[in-house]
């Protein structure tokens, strides 16, 4: 009887021990199961303040280059009216030496420097009125 109460006991100790194996993997599947819904909900947060931080700095790259983009044109404004007042102040001063080259050979028995010589053989030069202004808008 010793025999068949040790094979009951050692029985009875392997079904015990089925037990406790079958609640540690339920345990182990319910904590498994909690740390994937625990892990899906950070990776959705995660993913969303992305998606928002992504949609803020997009806005704000959008702003930056419409802010550029209207500084450009304003510069390039500035920029045109200055050539075109630069012009004016070129035809100005090419009228002004004309009329001083065309004094200075009217009047009998004054020297012409070899300046003046030059510019009367060079023509007008390069910045004559009459030429157009470079636009660059």
């Amino acid at each position: 009887m010793k025999e068949a109460d040790m094979e009951r006991s050692i029985q009875d100790h392997l079904t015990r021990q089925r037990e406790v194996i079958k609640c540690r993997l339920k345990k182990l599947t319910s904590k498994q199961n909690e740390i994937k819904s625990k892990s899906s909900a950070m990776r959705e947060s995660i993913v969303k303040k992305y998606e928002e931080m992504r949609k803020f700095l997009e806005e704000d790259c959008r702003i930056s280059m419409s802010l550029l983009e209207m500084e450009e044109m304003a510069v390039l404004r500035a920029l045109d009216k200055l050539i075109q007042t630069n012009h004016a102040i070129l035809c100005d001063i090419e009228v002004q030496l004309n009329e001083a080259m065309a004094d200075i050979h009217s009047q009998p028995g004054e020297m012409v420097t070899m300046n003046e010589e030059r510019f009367l053989r060079s023509g007008p030069g390069p910045f004559h009125c009459s030429s157009q202004v470079n636009r660059f808008i």
